[in-house]
């Protein structure tokens, strides 16, 4: 992943709560499209900071005290990958 990743962005928060995971976001989603009108891609990874205690590993390594709360690669794509095939909604769920 790092050959092929020039940057990653990880946004913490001093908390941990409702509130700081809503701010978080929005300042993800303003870096995301400020990022796409520069013609770079993001890929949000959920486990660096959602699973069991990984989020520690990535405090020691940053060495911050701070909570990452959102963790995505972002660079330069050669090509747009295809969107993952949909379900309807009858697929998903039963009446």
């Amino acid at each position: 992943m790092k050959k092929f990743t020039p940057a990653f962005v990880i946004v913490s928060t001093v908390s941990d709560d409702k509130v700081d995971w809503i701010k978080a976001g929005q300042l993800f989603e303003r870096i995301w499209l400020t990022a796409e009108q520069a013609g770079l891609r993001c890929a949000p990874l959920a486990a660096p900071v959602q699973v069991k205690d990984y989020y520690k590993k990535l405090q020691d390594i940053l060495e911050i005290s701070f909570r990452p709360q959102i963790f995505s690669r972002m660079g330069y794509c050669d090509k747009i990958p295809q969107h993952s095939p949909r379900l309807a909604i009858d697929e998903v769920i039963r009446r």
